[in-house]
């Protein structure tokens, strides 16, 4: 599970990557980001209801992309604020395919080494 310092929890900080971030669109995920003055690197998950039905499915599909990130985390040097937003084609991923998905778009922006 990722650490509390390193989730976005406040809707102001959502709104602020929503506003001011870039996006970066991959097969699976639309990732948004934007610097911070936090000193850490903050991830923020978000499945909409209209993708996955399901409460279950969209609630394991998260923890999934969480788990990928939670072990991303010493990786990624810098202050920034990450929203990992799922597409359509996540509903049928596997947690491989999630993994080489996230750190290849990460590794496009340049967060990863």
């Amino acid at each position: 599970m990722l650490e509390r310092a390193h989730r976005l929890r406040r809707r102001k900080d959502f709104d602020s990557v929503y506003k001011s971030g870039k996006t970066l669109n991959t097969a699976l995920f639309r990732i948004k980001t934007s610097s911070n003055t936090v000193g850490v690197v903050r991830f923020g998950v978000v499945m909409p209801n209209k993708l996955i039905k399901g409460a279950v499915q969209r609630n394991r599909k998260k923890r999934q992309v969480r788990t990928v990130l939670e072990h991303l985390v010493p990786l990624i040097n810098g202050e920034y604020d990450i929203i990992v937003l799922g597409q359509t084609a996540c509903v049928d991923a596997t947690y491989n395919d999630i993994q080489e998905d996230i750190e290849t778009g990460l590794s496009k922006i340049g967060f990863l080494q």
